[in-house]
C-alpha cells in the first residue's frame, strides 16, 4: 500500500481550491468529470478532502482551469494575489531584486541542508521559485519529520511553511527566508554549480539560521545545495516523496561533492 504524502490539511486546501475553480467556471462537478474523463466519484472525493489527485489527473485539472500544481498546497487567494515577503526590510537597490538580474530560474528545487540538531543527518525539502510583482520569491513547506518537536501540530502547514526573497549578488544569489510561526530567519548565499555533475541550473553555497525564543540562537554556517528538478508534475511529486531526513552517507555523490565544495569556497 502506497504511503499518502498529503496531510489532511493539504487535502482540504485542494478541496477548497477545486470548489472555487468549479464555481468560477460556472460548471458542475459532473461537467468537470465529463470534460476531463475523471470519474465523478473521484471528483467527489477531491471535493470532500478525502483524497488528492495523482499526477496525471492533477495535470488534467490544471490544464482545464488554466492553473498550476500550486493548487495542491496554496489557497487560491494566495496564488491570485501573492504576498511579497521581506522586500521592504532589505534596503537593497531595485536592480538587485529585479527577476531579470537574479540568475536562479523559476521552478522547483530540491534543497539539501544539514540538520542542525542531528549529527550526520541531512534535511531534504522542496522549494519553488517564482517571479512575482517585480521580484523573485521562494516558498517551501518542510516535511513533518523536520518539526516533530511540535507534537501533533507538526502536520500543520502554518508551522512548516517558510518564504523569502531572492536577490542578485556578485553573479550568485542571496536568499532571505523567514518562518514566522517558529520565529526563524535564514540567510543563504548561493552560486551556480559548474562541473559537479548536478542538474543544470542548480546552486550551492552556505546558509545560517537564527531562531528567536527567550534568547537569540544562531547556527554556524553550513553547506547547502539547491538542486533544480525536472519541471514535470510527475517529477516534482516523485521528488516530494523522497523528502525528509537522510543519513549523510546515503547522499548522491554529486550532492556530497557540492556540499564539500560549498564550505571550501
Amino acid at each position: 500500500m502506497k504511503q499518502d504524502i498529503f496531510s489532511t490539511e493539504d487535502k482540504l486546501v485542494f478541496a477548497a481550491n477545486l470548489r472555487v475553480l468549479i464555481q468560477r467556471e460556472g460548471i458542475t462537478a459532473t461537467k468537470l468529470s465529463e470534460d476531463t474523463g475523471i470519474p465523478r466519484q473521484q471528483i467527489s472525493r477531491y471535493l470532500s478532502g478525502a483524497s488528492s489527485p495523482i499526477p496525471d489527473r492533477l495535470s488534467e485539472i490544471c490544464a482545464y482551469f488554466g492553473t498550476d500544481a500550486r493548487i495542491l498546497f496554496d489557497p487560491l487567494d494566495r496564488i491570485d494575489t501573492p504576498e511579497i515577503p521581506l522586500n521592504q526590510a532589505l534596503g537593497l537597490p531595485a536592480a538587485a531584486l529585479s527577476p531579470k538580474n537574479v540568475s536562479m530560474e523559476d521552478g522547483f528545487y530540491r534543497v539539501w541542508k544539514p540538520a542542525f540538531a542531528f549529527k550526520d543527518t541531512m534535511n531534504v525539502s522542496l522549494v519553488t521559485v517564482t517571479s512575482q510583482s517585480g521580484i523573485k520569491v521562494a516558498r517551501g513547506i518542510d516535511p513533518t519529520a523536520f518539526h516533530n518537536d511540535a507534537g501533533s501540530n507538526s502536520r500543520l502547514i502554518s508551522l512548516r511553511e517558510h518564504s523569502g526573497v531572492l536577490c542578485d549578488y556578485a553573479g550568485g544569489v542571496v536568499a532571505f527566508f523567514s518562518m514566522a510561526r517558529r520565529r526563524n530567519l535564514t540567510c543563504t548565499i548561493l552560486r551556480p554549480e559548474l562541473g559537479y555533475r548536478s542538474s543544470e541550473g542548480s546552486f550551492f553555497g552556505v546558509c545560517t539560521t537564527t531562531a528567536s525564543d527567550s534568547t537569540m540562537v544562531t547556527s554556524g554556517a553550513v553547506g547547502i545545495v539547491y538542486e533544480r528538478l525536472s519541471q514535470t508534475t510527475s517529477g516534482i511529486l516523485a521528488a516530494a516523496r523522497q523528502c525528509g531526513r537522510k543519513h549523510t552517507a546515503d547522499l548522491p555523490i554529486n550532492i556530497q561533492e557540492l556540499l564539500q565544495a560549498a564550505l571550501k569556497a
